[in-house]
């Protein structure tokens, strides 16, 4: 506002001023009491508790867990202590019969490849041939 209209409504000014001097008073004295006023201690208990609940809760289940990849460890053990000889000689026939299909199958693929080989060198000669002409 400029001076000359603070001059024309001298009252409108002054109640304004004395309201945001109150406001600001009645602001500071409760700000005052709130200072002043002593805090309510912090109370643990309940996150500390929860904390606790989590730790008991993850410690059975790591304990479980513990149980189960024992008793694995242990049936395993005695699974592959108590396989018959049998199993293991047909697991071994398994392995000589898939080595011997690869060396057949590597023998085919060399006779084709002697093969194809010859084709090439025919196919050479017959070139070499026709040039000469």
């Amino acid at each position: 506002m400029m001076a000359s209209q603070i001059d024309d409504h001298p009252a409108v000014y002054t109640q304004s001023s004395a309201s945001a001097a109150n406001t600001a008073a009645s602001s500071l004295a409760s700000d005052q009491a709130a200072i002043q006023a002593p805090f309510s201690r912090f109370d643990s208990s309940p996150t500390a508790g929860e904390f606790d609940d989590d730790i008991k809760r993850f410690e059975s289940v790591e304990e479980h867990l513990q149980e189960r990849m024992l008793s694995l460890m242990l049936e395993f053990r005695v699974w592959s202590q108590s396989r018959p000889a049998h199993e293991s000689q047909v697991c071994g026939e398994k392995v000589l019969v898939e080595c011997e299909e690869i060396e057949r199958r590597e023998l085919e693929q060399e006779r084709a490849r002697e093969s194809l080989l010859g084709f090439i060198n025919s196919v050479r000669n017959a070139l070499a041939a026709l040039h000469a002409l």
